[in-house]
């Protein structure tokens, strides 16, 4: 940076104004390394403003009529009021006052007064611009307030303090009324403007695969400039910063440690997690969150007082899910927590969820100050001991700080609302942490990424640009939707014609090129199935090859890692052998996950390892398929066999079904469990009435039959594992035969029951292991309970009574395209050894990953832990 400037700036009764805040560090960093140059030990501080700083503080000095100057808070809450009692039908009231606001200070920045808006006011959005515009304006003069759009134009009228020289950095341009205003004061002292530059000696573009290759090719190279000298300052400007901010950061952190980088785009304060916690738990107090931010506040470390309660919360978190509900209450909660209590005997937070709830019925219905209910609002996290004694790092620390400094804001809102109640407080409060970005305080690291905006100014060693694309760069025109595009184009306002646009990158551009000693331009060669050439503007720049760069050898942190990888070969495919069946659960589903994959039934069926559920809007296809299973349970315990059956006419079989649908409602409550489910159920009724009915006239084409047993429950021992199955159904036909039967509600088939290893094992497992019935099984099938798609899915004995009957989907034995000629007993004797085979091994230990083929990985929720995949 020149010392001709520093100089400048030392002399007496000289003032910087600067483009941003950014900027005004920069410099005044700049110039205390440049005073320690010169081997000083102590120096004045000069001043460097930015220019919105140094209007307020004019403003202050010469506000001798006691006007309040409005944050930009406080001028949106005042916006919202105006437009929220037009009663216009709005779909997004936020961003209409965003835009609104946006309007009115470019009208007023560009001396626009409301009569040169008047001739468009044939155009509704115009219309009702130049009405707010007026309301607000009364509104404000009536109350003696002002806005800071409103600072140049009435500091033309005061008398002001000034300095003998005004120093302008960093403006590419200045608007009309501050043009003015500095016009006026240059009649009285000296303003000069400067331009910063470097004498560039090396500017280069090169071309890269896309915004990835962009990014991780930008860090490398700034990596290396770095590494070769440690002292000086290097920059990355990225015009669509804000958009990518999450993954710049990520990749940047794979070459640098997070003190090292500084990326200039903040986040909003309420994405902190934090403040997320806090506000979350207050809004809890009046309505049901959705699962998900509920599980993200049961398990926050700013709720939990140890990782006892973290892991509590995971548990409360599972059991909430399983209900089924999108939206939870903190009663659902309090339902969930005795299952566990006995687990986490010292959790805390049932107490103090109740606290919170009992504070928040005692205020719920009092309309109060902004000011008072901010007082309630820490009283109340202070209820839940948020943020639960955790131990603060800097940047938390500086979150926590923030907070508090917003939370003094939203007490200075008494004066715009006189009386708020809880949930309104609340969406304020909420509201003001959404457009508040935090962004932790910079320590002047050495690489700093920041938008094309804020680079304004500001000078490094070398500097990387990147997405300058044609598609990006310039960017399109985007004319203020609110403002006639006539006055737009007139006044050659911001973003609102393409020649505006394009004279503002080449402007930009220029001075770019001259920020730094070596700069390099890049841009994507695409995006997506988007191709991209480099932007225009840079077309007169060499362009260099990816070899040319010189990049730093180090690696990302994931490549170290992969690099020092030690592979250590340990097979343990065997877990202890199960000596205590007491906590072995699953029934025939134990059979099948050993069939299915080893490891999976070791994982699930001993380690309890399930995936979460994840709640749906709507009924579940379970749920549908018990709703089936119980409906025919009462049916065929009313009529009992197939006679009963075809005797009944189509009316009576109607009433019937709709009888026995709504005893099953009744009986089992559905409706409890979902109230959010009412409207589906409903629909579900008249489903299950056609489904059924469809169903039981199948069943009417076939020979006779009675329905033996219903739902039957048995315990069958195969070797050393005792299992515990229920059967749907069992009938006896007409030459005394059984045959079993288990409802499906979706697609199946009965390949299972033939390979080497059975995956299906129910039937076959009731079939062959049952030892109380008098009379064989002589077939088994499935009842593919299923609209379109109705039909028994079997096999059935060579000699069945069924054999010859082609309509029923029942296949005999002997009849199985297979490599081994099936007879029944051939059949049913391979199912018990697979079946005894299965269980010795489940017993044993047997838990290597060995799934049956590759689509059952595609469905295992298990990836995490066996990898099989990954290998």
């Amino acid at each position: 940076m020149s010392n001709i400037l520093f100089k400048k700036i030392t002399q007496q009764n000289t003032i910087v104004l600067t483009a941003n805040s950014r900027l005004a560090r920069h410099l005044q960093s700049n110039f205390d390394q440049y005073q320690q140059s010169q081997k000083l030990i102590a120096w004045e501080t000069p001043q460097i403003l930015p220019l919105q700083s140094w209007l307020e503080l004019q403003f202050y000095k010469t506000n001798k009529k006691d006007q309040l100057l409005l944050t930009d808070f406080q001028e949106e809450c005042i916006w919202q009021e105006i437009i929220s009692a037009s009663k216009l039908d709005v779909l997004q009231p936020t961003q209409l006052v965003k835009l609104v606001k946006q309007a009115c200070d470019i009208l007023m920045q560009w001396n626009i007064t409301l009569d040169i808006l008047q001739p468009f006011s044939e155009q509704n959005e115009v219309r009702c611009l130049i009405e707010w515009i007026s309301q607000f304006r009364q509104y404000c003069f009536e109350k003696n307030w002002i806005t800071r759009a409103e600072l140049p134009q009435l500091l033309q009228t005061q008398t002001l303090t000034l300095p003998k020289k005004i120093i302008l950095i960093g403006f590419d341009d200045l608007n009309p009324v501050l043009k003015s205003l500095f016009e006026i004061i240059e009649k009285d002292i000296s303003i000069e403007t400067e331009f910063l530059t470097k004498n560039n000696i090396y500017k280069k573009q090169i071309i890269l695969k896309n915004t990835d290759e962009e990014i991780k090719t930008a860090a490398k190279w700034l990596k290396m400039q770095w590494e070769k000298n440690p002292d000086k300052k290097f920059g990355c400007v990225i015009p669509d910063l804000e958009k990518m901010r999450t993954k710049v950061q990520r990749i940047f952190l794979e070459y640098f440690a997070i003190e090292q980088i500084n990326l200039s785009a903040g986040i909003a304060l309420s994405k902190h997690n934090m403040i997320y916690t806090a506000l979350t738990a207050l809004k809890w107090c009046y309505t049901d969150l959705p699962i998900q931010e509920v599980s993200a506040l049961l398990q926050s470390p700013y709720l939990a007082l140890n990782e006892n309660e973290k892991n509590a919360g995971a548990q409360i978190d599972a059991l909430l899910r399983e209900k089924n509900k999108m939206q939870i209450s903190i009663a659902d909660v309090y339902s969930v927590i005795p299952k566990i209590q006995s687990r986490y005997p010292e959790i805390t937070l049932l107490s103090r969820l109740r606290a919170l709830i009992n504070y928040y019925h005692e205020k719920k219905s009092v309309e109060l100050l902004p000011s008072t209910w901010a007082q309630h609002f820490i009283c109340a996290l202070k209820i839940i001991e948020w943020p639960a004694h955790h131990t603060q790092n800097s940047a938390e620390f500086q979150v926590l700080e923030r907070f508090k400094k917003v939370m003094h804001s939203f007490s200075q809102l008494d004066f715009i609302y006189p009386t708020l109640k809880y949930k309104r407080a609340l969406q304020l409060l909420n509201s003001m942490t959404q457009q508040t970005l935090f962004q932790a305080k910079s320590h002047d690291e050495p690489i700093q990424i920041m938008g094309a905006l804020e680079a304004s100014g500001i000078l490094f060693d070398s500097l990387w640009v990147m997405g300058l694309h044609d598609g990006a760069w310039p960017a399109a025109s985007k004319p203020h939707p609110l403002i006639p595009y006539a006055i737009q184009q007139q006044h050659n306002m911001p973003h609102a014609t393409a020649k505006r646009e394009l004279q503002f990158c080449q402007h930009m551009t220029k001075r770019l090129e001259n920020a730094a000693k070596q700069v390099i331009f890049s841009s994507p060669a695409s995006e997506g199935d988007q191709q991209f050439f480099p932007s225009r503007l840079i077309q007169e720049i060499a362009v260099i090859k990816y070899s040319e760069l010189l990049l730093s050898n180090e690696l990302s942190i994931a490549e170290k890692i992969f690099q020092h990888k030690r592979i250590e070969s340990c097979e343990d495919n065997v877990a202890p052998i199960i000596s205590d069946f007491t906590n072995i659960h699953g029934g025939s589903n134990i059979l099948k996950l050993q069939a299915l994959c080893p490891f999976r039934a070791f994982a699930t069926i001993r380690l309890k390892a399930t995936a979460l559920n994840q709640p749906v809007i709507g009924i579940t296809p379970i749920t549908k398929g018990i709703l089936v299973h119980d409906v025919l349970h009462k049916i065929w315990g009313e009529i009992n066999d197939h006679q009963l059956l075809n005797a009944l006419t189509d009316e009576s079989l109607t009433e019937l079904i709709q009888s026995n649908i709504e005893k099953t409602f009744t009986e089992k409550d559905y409706q409890t469990h979902q109230p959010h489910n009412h409207y589906f159920f409903s629909l579900e009724k008249k489903r299950l009435l056609i489904l059924i009915k469809n169903w039981l006239t199948l069943e009417k084409s076939r020979p006779y039959f009675r329905v033996q047993e219903r739902e039957t429950e048995c315990n069958i021992q195969i070797k050393n594992l005792p299992i515990k199955i229920r059967l749907d159904r069992i009938d006896q036909l007409s030459d005394g035969s059984l045959f079993l039967i288990d409802y499906k509600t979706g697609l199946n088939n009965i390949n299972g029951w033939f390979q080497e290893r059975l995956t299906d094992p129910q039937l076959p497992l009731y079939a062959v292991f049952q030892a109380n019935s008098q009379v064989s099984f002589s077939g088994i099938g499935f009842a593919q309970v299923k609209t379109g798609e109705m039909k028994l899915r079997g096999v059935i004995h060579e000699k069945h009574l069924y054999a010859e009957n082609k309509t029923l989907g029942l296949i005999p034995v002997n009849k199985i395209k297979s490599e081994i000629n099936f007879s029944w007993d051939i059949l049913t004797d391979q199912w018990k050894k697979s079946l005894e085979t299965l269980a010795d091994d489940f017993c044993n230990g047997i838990a290597n990953v060995d799934p049956m083929d590759e689509t059952i990985c595609k469905t295992c929720d298990l990836k995490p832990i066996c990898r099989y995949v990954q290998c």
